[in-house]
């Protein structure tokens, strides 16, 4: 799903959502004579007020359940509660809240599209390409002993950056270590957390990075953005295992670069765990990617240690 087509989506279920509250309100005016006879009142009134230049408080999304500053509504108001109780109709019934708070169903804040937009555009299965879970359902005593405690430490580090995001500096989390030390796990449950605050998240593998690298740098069509799009545009990005994939020219350096910095400059996260070291990556990927990856202002960089997890009983 495009983000332009999650917007669409967003704007017409909150439509669909005050048209059938609205349904529900007339069926009840047509049903009682009383409550129509009410909010008729009601409803002069608020004209009659706002002719005269008075503050008028009652909006479409009210359904009619607005009123005007004035006193002289006052009992009308309590006498349209009691009758709408009647019919088990509540406010919230009646005008329901929106799903989003952020932009109140719009899909746009500010001019860019909404949090809300990007959760339901990109937090689908062919965006997370690696399990997650919570961190509350880890069991840390599976970590060496000699290990446990440094292991221990750097997940509830990164569990502090994906809780307090984007309230902090970091921005890149770097995790690297041997095979079946906890690195995917760990970033599982950054990528349960950031789902769980409502945030999108893109988990690829770093093959699967390539591969949709490859995709946008050979697709010339209105696809072309949709490969890219969810790894600049997620609220965290995982790259998992990098370090594994193919080096194409053209692509894999430079795609990786561009993705970065991208990421970077609009303030979103990125964690990508490897099993080569910070020198290792160095060799592999050239002075401008390291720097990105290991900002002492913006990175937070460190290793898990152990022996593999998936062997140990």
């Amino acid at each position: 799903m495009t983000f332009k087509q999650a917007a669409e989506f967003i704007v017409e279920r909150r439509k669909a959502e005050l048209d059938a509250a609205a349904a529900i309100f007339y069926d009840a005016l047509k049903q009682n004579p009383q409550l129509l006879s009410v909010e008729t009142e009601l409803r002069a009134l608020a004209l009659a007020e706002a002719k005269k230049g008075c503050r008028v408080t009652w909006s479409p999304d009210n359904l009619g359940n607005g009123a005007v500053d004035t006193a002289c509504n006052a009992e009308l108001e309590i006498k349209k509660r009691a009758l709408l109780k009647r019919f088990g109709l509540t406010d919230k019934t009646l005008s329901p809240p929106p799903r989003c708070f952020k932009c109140g169903d719009t899909a746009r804040v500010n001019g860019d599209y909404c949090t809300c937009v990007k959760a339901l555009a990109l937090n689908d299965k062919q965006n997370l390409e690696i399990p997650y879970t919570s961190f509350s359902k880890i069991d840390y005593t599976r970590f060496e002993e000699a290990h446990r405690a440094r292991n221990v430490a750097v997940y509830a580090d990164v569990q502090k950056i994906c809780e307090k995001y984007p309230g902090n500096k970091r921005r890149v989390i770097v995790i690297m270590g041997g095979t079946g030390t906890g690195k995917t796990l760990l970033a599982g449950c950054a990528a349960d957390t950031f789902l769980k605050r409502g945030f999108a998240v893109a988990a690829v593998t770093a093959f699967g990075f390539v591969n949709r690298a490859l995709k946008y740098h050979t697709t010339f069509d209105e696809q072309k953005l949709s490969h890219l799009e969810p790894l600049l545009d997620s609220d965290l990005l995982i790259i998992d295992d990098l370090g594994t994939e193919s080096v194409l020219k053209n692509v894999t350096h430079e795609y990786l670069y561009s993705v970065l910095g991208e990421r970077l400059n609009a303030g979103r996260l990125t964690l990508i765990t490897s099993n080569t070291s910070q020198d290792g990556i160095l060799s592999r990927y050239g002075d401008r990617i390291y720097s990105r990856l290991f900002d002492k202002e913006l990175s937070y960089a460190t290793t898990l240690g152990g022996r593999d997890l998936r062997l140990r009983e």
